[in-house]
């Protein structure tokens, strides 16, 4: 029985899954002995036994810590099917997936659809995204050269205050976290 002294880290659990993975492809492993059995699952404190079960009950395990984590979907390619149906199919729907969502362009980040001729909300959206990505204040400034030194200088300042607003958020949402506690 596995208690909740069992630790894996995500990076330790993402390699080991692509181990099993390809040991499974390859070839049938009932149970896991040896190195990978230590790298797959460890005890911690005084009992530190490598766990080597069965390849099912292991990975079963290791996804105790990550219920998050979606389940692997299974092969929907039949292994049997020809690599030219196999290649069709993908690139078909690489097709569908590319018309659905077309590529970006150089006015992308600049670009609103009006949906339903709801001109004034696409207007919106458009000053929002402009307010967003600082455009005007990027035109003025490109208006003027401006020197070198100086424009360190106010890069320095403007790095300077996006790191004390994001502080300051921080701390505001701790103080609101507290008050909602009741404290």
């Amino acid at each position: 029985m596995l208690g909740s002294t069992t630790m894996f880290s995500p990076r330790l659990f993402q390699s080991c899954c692509s181990m099993v993975a390809r040991a499974a492809t390859a070839r049938p492993a009932p149970s896991l002995t040896g190195s990978l059995a230590r790298t797959l699952a460890t005890r911690s404190g005084s009992d530190r036994r490598p766990d080597t079960g069965n390849i099912g009950d292991i990975v079963d395990r290791a996804t105790i810590g990550f219920g998050s984590m979606p389940p692997i979907p299974p092969m929907e390619e039949d292994p049997l099917q020809g690599a030219d149906q196999i290649w069709k199919k993908k690139s078909q729907e690489a097709l569908r997936q590319a018309e659905l969502v077309p590529p970006a362009h150089a006015y992308s980040g600049r670009s609103v659809e009006v949906e339903s001729g709801k001109v004034a909300d696409a207007i919106r959206n458009l000053e929002g995204i402009l307010n967003r990505n600082k455009v005007r204040l990027r035109l003025r400034q490109t208006q003027r050269h401006e020197k070198r030194g100086e424009k360190l200088r106010r890069l320095k300042s403007e790095r300077w205050r996006n790191q004390f607003a994001a502080s300051v958020r921080e701390k505001v949402q701790l103080v609101t976290k507290i008050r909602d506690r009741g404290a």
